[in-house]
């Protein structure tokens, strides 16, 4: 039986997401093609990197027991954050195009992006088949998916008239605290290892397998490197 899965959609929107800024940037003639193609190569790097993921979960790489026993918890999950870092520190270019990018875009665009956490329904429904851990989805998933259906209405709101720059970088500390603060504690208690308290299955192992190894490994840290992003973009237009 074939199953729907939101995974390789989002995986497509995260990568694309900073090449649409820059897009709409060069069409108003604030950033250079030297610069826009810049940020073209970053998420055709970001997509490779999906790519990568997906082919080594397809293979069980991430579900074997020697991968566990790196304690993936603690550091899988900043690896896409490498892969977009890396280049922003060697290629000053990049750096400037996306500075520029975040600076002119609508605001709202950041909030269209986190409505991509609305897929988070989908462990939600998984959890209620008994497919998903039920103390992730408690403490990570419904928190991810409630954040989801407020960007909907912040990015609706936006529409209209702005939000105050104490809602904005609230709402988005929040955003990147539910991954940060709670996701990282969270999952690492539900992996194997010395921090695992919920060992009854379903653990979070689940969520290592292909196609859904490309949340944790690519899809949700970019989006909460959005909600940085966001921040650092209105402090910017402030200055």
């Amino acid at each position: 039986m074939i199953q729907f899965s939101s995974i390789p959609f989002l995986m497509v929107a995260v990568s694309a997401f900073p090449y649409l800024l820059a897009r709409h940037a060069y069409a108003n003639n604030f950033i250079d093609k030297a610069q826009r193609n810049s940020v073209a190569a970053l998420s055709f790097l970001v997509f490779t990197w999906g790519v990568i993921s997906a082919a080594l979960a397809y293979q069980g790489f991430y579900s074997s027991p020697e991968f566990f026993s790196l304690y993936p918890g603690l550091w899988f999950p900043f690896i896409p954050l490498l892969v977009v870092a890396i280049p922003l520190l060697l290629f000053p270019r990049l750096r400037s195009a996306l500075n520029t990018a975040g600076k002119v875009v609508p605001l709202r665009w950041f909030a269209y992006f986190q409505v991509l956490r609305v897929a988070a329904i989908g462990t939600a429904i998984r959890t209620y088949q008994g497919e998903f851990p039920r103390s992730v989805e408690l403490w990570v998933g419904v928190p991810d998916l409630l954040f989801g259906l407020s960007a909907i209405a912040v990015a609706w709101h936006m529409t209209k008239r702005p939000v105050t720059r104490n809602f904005w970088i609230t709402w988005h500390a929040i955003g990147a605290g539910i991954i940060l603060m709670l996701g990282m504690v969270v999952i690492n208690m539900s992996l194997p290892g010395i921090f695992q308290v919920w060992a009854e299955p379903p653990t979070f192992e689940v969520a290592m397998q292909f196609p859904m190894a490309l949340a944790p490994s690519m899809i949700v840290p970019l989006l909460v490197a959005g909600n940085l992003w966001a921040i650092y973009a209105y402090v910017q237009r402030l200055n």
